[in-house]
């Protein structure tokens, strides 16, 4: 959630976001921060087992790169 707050408030020109966080996943924040102000996101994430259906869940979200 506080990533979703910065990226409003500061309006970055690319965001760097991880997968695994403490409130809301990677995946929803990208979501939320296309709806409200489209910025160019690079995800990260250390994931094996689920990596590549994140990844695609990452880049339908609205991410640029993985």
């Amino acid at each position: 959630r506080e990533g979703v707050e910065l990226a409003e408030k500061l309006r970055p020109d690319v965001i760097t976001m991880d997968y695994e966080m403490p409130v809301m996943d990677g995946i929803s924040a990208v979501r939320e921060i296309m709806r409200k102000h489209p910025t160019p996101v690079l995800m990260f994430s250390s994931l094996t087992y689920e990596g590549a259906r994140v990844t695609l869940d990452a880049l339908e979200a609205g991410a640029v790169d993985f």
